[in-house]
């Protein structure tokens, strides 16, 4: 019986370091498919990050400018349908007509103005100049 209960104490030593081992085989996989994930999602984050570092910078310039002439002739177009010659119809602005509406409301819901809701943060830390677009806030 002593020789029984021997190997049993023995077999239980090796299930205890054998579950140990399991444990420790598990720990590494899981951490190796953590690892997996991160260097993947980083490497979409660097690649996103070169990307928004090459084009954010000229396209938000690109845009900033398009808006300021749109918001220029906006108040030129305002000035002139106050002063129109006799059975001429007012001029829409330039964003309505670009975007094929009649005015910024329709079937009573507002319409968001794209000169007066855009906001394009600067791509460079600036304490004067915090965005591209307004000019100034």
């Amino acid at each position: 019986m002593e020789d029984v209960a021997f190997g049993r104490d023995r077999l239980q030593v090796a299930v205890q370091k054998l579950g140990d081992r399991l444990k420790e085989l598990q720990r590494r996989e899981e951490n190796q498919r953590r690892q997996i994930a991160c260097d993947r999602v980083k490497a979409e984050r660097d690649t996103l990050a070169d990307e928004l570092a090459r084009l954010y910078p000229p396209v938000a310039a690109q845009l900033a400018e398009l808006l300021a002439r749109v918001e220029a002739n906006n108040r030129e177009v305002e000035y002139t349908n106050k002063r129109l010659p006799m059975g001429s119809g007012e001029f829409l602005i330039a964003e309505l007509v670009a975007r094929g509406f009649r005015g910024f409301v329709e079937s009573w819901v507002d319409l968001p103005s794209i000169t007066r809701k855009v906001r394009l943060p600067s791509f460079e830390r600036s304490v004067h100049e915090p965005y591209a677009w307004p000019r100034s806030l």
